[in-house]
């Protein structure tokens, strides 16, 4: 069940800017790739308003929340704040706008609500940012942040649109399935139509860390090219029908505009056993995955292979479960022109885990495993790409180095 905003009591607002020592950059960031769900499980979404304001629509789960006895009503109740803070880098110490919102939630219709809203935050053009929102759970001390990049430098930006589901609710993903409706509102209501370039594209999953790719340029020439028509700032209702990716633009001479992916069905999540061979590839030599692949029933193909792996089939089914969560999670995080466990931070991520430490900054996030500092601990650098279709395509520096520690690793996942 979703409720809005206005369904809660704001009980307080209290907004300001100003110059603190807060420099996102010197945070460790590694608790966002934590292996478990978040209390809140906090989604936020930004769209250009205005060239010196963005709207923040945010959804927030409300399972996580403690609810204690109300001393007036009897009534179970929640007390948790939303809070943004805008700067203008990773590593600036200067506050541009900031501002927290107070709520008091009732239980009256269970747990399993989400809780939506939106807020303004003042921005200047042109400019990009580092915009945190961050939600506290008032009864005990819990708290989670995350972050997004705020790109207004151009008026034909992905974040001067914003995607809509076929009921007008605000989307988060720029993902969609086959069966699936959505429209897209623009900020200008003068535009009266985009230029959707359709890319399907077969891209090579992601290589082992101490392995160069050879990188091919993208060819940007698209292999189809039609038109979405807009009315006073929305466009129909549109239905993609064929896997790859849509780049809409209300520019045809310029890169920017905005992205929707059509990926499997279901994604981010693992439904199907067609889906669980090929991220086997990371565990595999060519041979051993071309044998697992030639096996006619998919199914008994990944069993067989963790089983024997795995010695038995209790432990077979723990492996899968943790194998496969860190694929869905890797589609959670990294998903960028490719599906999340397809990327160079996916494959690290899934054969390492979680890091002990993130730092990231506006070109390069930096992921530590073990002590900073330690001789022994284990560093990937990863290089931000600029992309026209996304903002989280990221490239690893990679090494010699690290042929040691994957196979090591490798090694794990199979004993």
């Amino acid at each position: 069940m979703r409720i809005r905003s206005a369904g809660l009591i704001c009980f307080g607002i209290f907004i300001s800017g100003c110059v603190t020592v807060n420099k996102m950059g010197t945070h460790n960031l590694s608790y966002l790739y934590e292996e478990k769900t978040n209390f809140c499980d906090l989604k936020f979404t930004t769209y250009h308003i205005s060239k010196s304001k963005t709207r923040v629509y945010y959804d927030v789960k409300l399972s996580g929340f403690l609810y204690e006895r109300g001393s007036a009503d009897n009534n179970f109740q929640s007390q948790f704040k939303i809070s943004y803070e805008l700067y203008d880098s990773f590593k600036s110490a200067t506050l541009i706008d900031s501002g927290s919102f107070y709520f008091l939630d009732s239980l009256y219709f269970g747990l399993d609500r989400y809780f939506s809203g939106e807020f303004d935050v003042k921005t200047v053009y042109p400019g990009e940012f580092v915009l945190t929102v961050s939600v506290d759970d008032l009864s005990r001390p819990m708290n989670y942040a995350t972050f997004k990049e705020l790109n207004n430098t151009s008026e034909y930006s992905r974040e001067n649109f914003i995607m809509l589901s076929d009921l007008d609710e605000v989307k988060y993903e720029h993902y969609i399935n086959d069966d699936e409706y959505f429209r897209i509102r623009t900020n200008n209501k003068e535009f009266s139509k985009f230029f959707v370039r359709y890319y399907q594209r077969d891209f090579p999953i992601a290589l082992p860390p101490f392995q160069d790719d050879e990188r091919t340029v993208f060819r940007y020439r698209a292999d189809s090219v039609f038109e979405v028509d807009i009315t006073t700032g929305y466009t129909d209702l549109i239905k993609l029908n064929d896997p790859g990716f849509y780049h809409f633009q209300v520019d045809s001479t310029s890169r920017d505009g905005i992205t929707v992916f059509r990926y499997d069905n279901d994604f981010p999540r693992i439904t199907r056993s067609e889906q669980m061979l090929e991220p086997l590839k990371y565990l595999t030599t060519k041979k051993e995955y071309d044998e697992i692949k030639s096996k006619p029933d998919p199914k008994d193909a990944v069993d067989d292979f963790w089983i024997r792996n795995s010695g038995n089939k209790v432990r077979a089914r723990v492996m899968i479960q943790k194998y496969y969560t860190r694929i869905q999670d890797a589609n959670i995080y990294f998903t960028s022109y490719l599906e999340g466990w397809k990327t160079d931070r996916g494959i690290i991520y899934i054969v390492y885990g979680t890091p002990s430490i993130v730092y990231r900054d506006t070109n390069y996030e930096q992921w530590i495993y073990g002590e900073e500092g330690n001789m022994m601990s284990i560093t990937f650098n990863f290089i931000k790409v600029n992309n026209p279709f996304t903002d989280n395509d990221f490239l690893l520096d990679k090494s010699p180095a690290y042929k040691e520690s994957w196979y090591l690793s490798v090694n794990n996942w199979r004993r």
